[in-house]
């Protein structure tokens, strides 16, 4: 029994209360470990995030921090001239689809 994409969906249906009973004794020992603990909560987290408005995730300020100053750093340095576009009209192609856009 390995942390594989199967017992991860056992585990998230068992919190969703959905898990067959085939598979509970299975999933119950999974859930026992480590790896399977860690994706209990987290399925639990997502959960409540998703059914409440007051959970809210702690701002991370050296985070935004540094995406404002790689911001700054971007805006400060000279960018190319975007290639110019050209459009060719091919009178002879008719698309399939020509009578829905006209």
């Amino acid at each position: 029994m390995n942390n594989d994409p199967k017992m991860r969906e056992y585990l998230s249906a068992m919190a969703d209360g959905e898990l067959s009973e085939p598979e509970l004794l299975q999933t119950l020992q999974f859930a026992d470990r480590d790896d399977g603990k860690e994706s209990w909560r987290m399925y639990h987290l997502i959960g409540d995030v998703l059914r409440s408005t007051d959970v809210v995730r702690p701002v991370d300020y050296a985070f935004a921090a540094r995406v404002r100053q790689q911001l700054a750093q971007d805006s400060a340095q000279p960018h190319s001239q975007p290639a110019e576009i050209v459009t060719v009209a091919n009178p002879a192609h008719i698309a399939a689809n020509d009578a829905v856009f006209k």
